[in-house]
């Protein structure tokens, strides 16, 4: 048995403390139980904490049971996960590398040594909301392959990834395919990247989306919505239907890396770039600027 409790601790100030949808977002859980907690609503400075793992587990050799906040993390790309219904982030919030859980009952099962079952089960307060899905994984011809199948909130969902090599260079992809219960339309995502580390440390990536559900007149205005905590849903993943995304990182040293990702849509011809620079201050205190 083990018992996990962890907190999301942060000290706002500035000029966004004056709006009140900034504060509204902040207190928006998105789990069953409400675990998010304001210390007062000053204007000039507000702490804020979020209880974001909260969970019992309960292991064997070929078991493992887990009920609670908790991360389930079903994706095998960086930038956009079909796969992730549970947990999908959002790749422009720069400051929360521990990403958000789900309130969820977990069971994983291991049959041997390159294969596992694993079951969720995630209930919301309105019962169309709820999902629950079914994951199988196995290792074959050097690939690392999975299959999934639920329902998420008014969809039944399949999907599956694979994630392995091309000789030297990384290859993964992975899709899902929503059929609704009701009168919507059905939506399939497809992502796929290839990535590659030079002997220097040098290290590039290319991802390609496509995201079937996507309003025709999505534009890069809203690419304002992406701001902060907000979190695009497992049926759409990003703005556009077409998404191609590169990006390199280098480590200088071993305190200081340089990173810059760039987003192209062809569909209306949008550029986003987004350079970030980490430095490690102290052995538990790193320094991020990014310019998203």
């Amino acid at each position: 048995w083990s018992f996990a409790l962890s907190t999301r601790n942060r000290l706002f100030a500035g000029d966004q403390l004056k709006n009140s949808a900034f504060f509204n977002s902040l207190e928006a859980d998105a789990g069953l139980i409400d675990l998010n907690f304001f210390y007062g609503r000053d204007p000039n400075l507000a702490l804020h904490t979020s209880i974001d793992r909260f969970y019992g587990q309960w292991e064997s050799d070929k078991w493992i049971i887990r009920l609670g906040r908790q991360r389930i993390n079903w994706g095998v790309n960086t930038v956009w996960n079909p796969n992730d219904i549970f947990n999908q982030y959002n790749y422009f919030d720069f400051d929360y590398e521990e990403r958000r859980g789900s309130d969820a009952l977990r069971i994983q099962y291991f049959p041997n040594f390159n294969s596992s079952w694993e079951f969720v089960f995630a209930p919301e307060k309105d019962l169309k909301d709820l999902s629950s899905a079914l994951l199988y994984k196995f290792n074959r011809w050097q690939y690392d392959w999975q299959f999934l199948a639920g329902i998420y909130q008014q969809d039944l969902v399949i999907g599956g990834a694979l994630a392995g090599g091309l000789g030297n260079i990384g290859l993964k992809a992975e899709y899902n395919f929503y059929a609704p219960f009701d009168e919507d339309l059905p939506a399939f995502l497809f992502s796929t990247s290839l990535d590659y580390i030079f002997k220097n440390g040098l290290y590039l990536q290319g991802s390609y989306l496509f995201n079937q559900e996507v309003s025709e007149r999505a534009n890069f205005g809203e690419f304002s919505n992406l701001t902060g905590e907000n979190v695009m849903s497992p049926r759409n993943l990003f703005l556009f239907k077409h998404t191609v995304f590169i990006s390199s990182s280098y480590t200088i040293n071993p305190l200081l890396t340089v990173s810059l990702g760039t987003m192209f849509s062809p569909d209306f011809a949008n550029l986003i770039i987004y350079p970030s620079l980490t430095y490690s201050l102290t052995k538990n205190l790193d320094l991020l600027v990014a310019l998203p």
